[in-house]
């Protein structure tokens, strides 16, 4: 498959001169078939470079989330896989975060991209109105808050009570009993 910047406009916005034949090709300016593919295009760059971006930075902050847990294992005996569905817990209240972030390195990532690939220009020299252009970006804007409001407003606050409701119970359950009674010793 060929990078848009493979395919240079002429002179007509509506001719483009494929390079590797140099044939001239008539390409309208408002097919809704090529405005659609390109539409597409730009979403999969946004959103492979925002959950990649948004997803490494959850798993570092994720990291150091969890380690605050570790102290239940260890005093309290607690196993792995309760642990884990533990650590689960936090992720919502993290993505709520992180995905505003995440969304903008992305949208800026993909903005530079599409620039050193001369995509953008392409697009311009196409035809496409600034409002073509953008719109990839203000659709994706507006699911990233939709997500983010969901995600802070709905999901975070049942996990941040299951959270709380599992630890108490897994420390309750694990707290050791101590048998017997003290004693004291004298000359001490």
């Amino acid at each position: 498959s060929r990078r848009l910047a493979d395919v240079y406009t002429s002179q007509d916005k509506n001719n483009v001169i494929d390079p590797n034949n140099m044939t001239t090709l008539h390409i309208p300016c408002h097919n809704v078939l090529h405005m659609g593919i390109l539409f597409r295009y730009v979403i999969r760059n946004i959103t492979a470079s925002t959950v990649f971006i948004t997803c490494g930075l959850a798993c570092f902050v994720w990291l150091g989330q969890s380690l605050r847990f570790i102290e239940m294992i260890v005093r309290h005996r607690v196993n792995l896989l309760d642990y884990f569905q533990l650590v689960l817990y936090l992720l919502p209240d993290l993505i709520a975060g992180l995905l505003p972030i995440g969304l903008a390195l992305g949208t800026v990532s993909t903005l530079r991209s599409l620039e050193i690939h001369h995509e953008w220009r392409a697009m311009q020299a196409m035809g496409l109105s600034p409002w073509n252009l953008y719109k990839p970006f203000a659709l994706l804007s507006i699911v990233g808050a939709t997500l983010t409001f969901i995600s802070g407003n709905e999901i975070a606050p049942w996990a941040f009570k299951h959270l709380k409701q599992n630890e108490l119970a897994l420390k309750s359950q694990w707290t050791p009993t101590l048998s017997g009674s003290f004693q004291s010793t004298k000359g001490i």
